[in-house]
């Protein structure tokens, strides 16, 4: 928080949800209809990642998954290889290249959702952006 207005003599409360609190969230759109999907996560691993890739392969089983990545490791890691292999033609990635520069929040039209959602930055919050994501 930069700056509030609070009555003079009384001290702001402002609730905290949990120093380095966090929730990780892999997440999919079919371009054909608009449907999501979502796989919250305690953490951004590579098993976190090939649950999410199996969740994708249960949810479309016949039909080829096409994903934009970063090239985060945990998108290259063996296990992650390993599955994508054994499932052949099922899965296609794409890696966008390495740039600092790139804001995926605006190349994908979520900036003004985002900024209203995250203004509290709280973990309400976050869920509340999911569920209006998933609608």
């Amino acid at each position: 928080m930069r700056a509030t207005w609070s009555e003079a003599g009384r001290q702001k409360q402002v609730p905290t949800y949990g120093h380095h609190a966090h929730v990780s969230v892999f997440g999919a759109v079919n371009v054909l209809n608009g449907d999501t999907v979502l796989h919250r996560a305690v953490a951004a691993n590579a098993t976190t990642f090939l649950d999410f890739l199996k969740i994708l392969k249960s949810r479309y089983p016949d039909q080829l998954i096409v994903l934009v990545l970063d090239n985060a490791r945990i998108h290259h890691a063996k296990m992650v290889r390993d599955f994508l292999r054994q499932e052949g033609e099922s899965f296609h990635l794409i890696f966008l290249p390495p740039s600092r520069n790139v804001d995926l929040s605006r190349l994908f039209g979520l900036s003004g959702v985002s900024k209203k959602y995250f203004s509290t930055k709280s973990l309400t919050s976050f869920f509340s952006f999911v569920d209006i994501l998933q609608t």
